[in-house]
């Protein structure tokens, strides 16, 4: 919601008056017209007397009304990944078909202004991980890529959640030896970060954890589990903690092959699907198997292992195969 309508909805909610809500701010003409959607603009000042005569707090005011904090480039962002979304989750031949062009037309924009921001080259290596699923003739991120961030990082001093969700993307198809510079330059996280910043710190270095759980030396798990605990050390995460938990029993099943660790993975899987309810039960047992096997070279033989019977879920379900900013990173 924007800012105009989330002043004017509390307001009528609360029965405040207009001369209340713009005292000591702005003339009546003109807060009448940004109320109505006519003015775009008010100083940045009045924004917290605002939420003052409203009686509710500056920071709850500015979270109700994040669309209008953000930039051409950030909702043209957000306008396509959810673009993305609908065509993951849509069953319908035609819209499918329909989406799918539109993608492809959006991923030609991204090519051409990948280079004007680290949002714009976030949504280039988004869009090209998810064409070169769609489209044969596009090639997943590459060597060239991955140069082309490493030069864009090397020259921040300041970094977005932009660059984790680029990593978060690259972490799919490179291994923790390729993305190492990145990670030492991102990695660990300042105190006082931004949530979506955070959560997409998590999702990275998760990431990297599917994609070296498939190398043959694990030595580079254990680093950024290393990473993944001191992130949890600084921001508390339930659902992440979890994740860890989860990470930390498989690769002690892996090393030693002791079925206790495997039972107890699947135990921290089954908690998480009651704290949400999107993760799938049956698709996290696949996820683990596969891994399993591919390790090992066989599935699990243990009697009565992973009887799913219900559809809940976990973080194991995102594949290397899967691109986590259709998330919402």
């Amino acid at each position: 919601m924007f800012l105009n309508q989330i002043i004017r909805t509390i307001r009528t909610k609360e029965k405040i008056p207009k001369t209340k809500t713009y005292k000591n701010t702005m003339s009546k003409s003109l807060y009448e017209h940004f109320e109505k959607g006519n003015e775009k603009s008010i100083k940045v000042a009045h924004v917290g007397i605002i939420a003052q005569n409203l009686n509710i707090p500056t920071q709850d005011l500015l979270h109700y009304s994040k669309a209008s904090f953000k930039n051409e480039e950030e909702i043209y962002y957000d306008k396509v990944v959810e673009m993305v979304n609908q065509f993951v989750q849509t069953n319908k031949k035609e819209k499918k078909e329909s989406l799918k062009k539109e993608i492809n037309e959006h991923f030609k924009v991204s090519v051409k202004t990948r280079f004007d921001s680290c949002c714009m080259f976030s949504l280039y290596i988004f869009l090209k991980s998810i064409s070169s699923n769609i489209n044969l003739e596009i090639s997943p991120p590459d060597q060239t890529d991955l140069i082309d961030i490493k030069k864009i990082i090397k020259s921040k001093t300041f970094y977005t959640s932009f660059e984790y969700k680029i990593l978060s993307n690259l972490a799919i198809y490179f291994s923790f030896n390729d993305l190492k510079e990145i990670i030492e330059i991102l990695y660990p996280l300042e105190s006082n970060m931004p949530l979506g910043l955070i959560e997409a710190s998590y999702i990275s270095i998760e990431n990297l954890l599917l994609t070296e759980l498939r190398q043959e030396d694990l030595t580079n798990c254990f680093a950024l589990m290393e990473i993944l605990d001191k992130n949890l050390e600084l921001y508390p995460s339930y659902q992440h903690r979890l994740i860890y938990l989860q990470f930390k029993e498989l690769l002690e099943y892996l090393i030693n092959l002791e079925p206790k660790h495997l039972f107890q993975c699947w135990n921290y899987i089954e908690i998480m699907s009651i704290a949400d309810p999107n993760v799938n039960l049956k698709q996290q047992k696949e996820a683990l198997y596969k891994i399993i096997e591919h390790r090992t070279g066989k599935e699990p033989n243990i009697g009565g292992f992973l009887n799913v019977t219900k559809n809940n879920g976990s973080s194991l379900e995102n594949t290397a195969n899967e691109i986590i900013d259709i998330k919402g990173v």
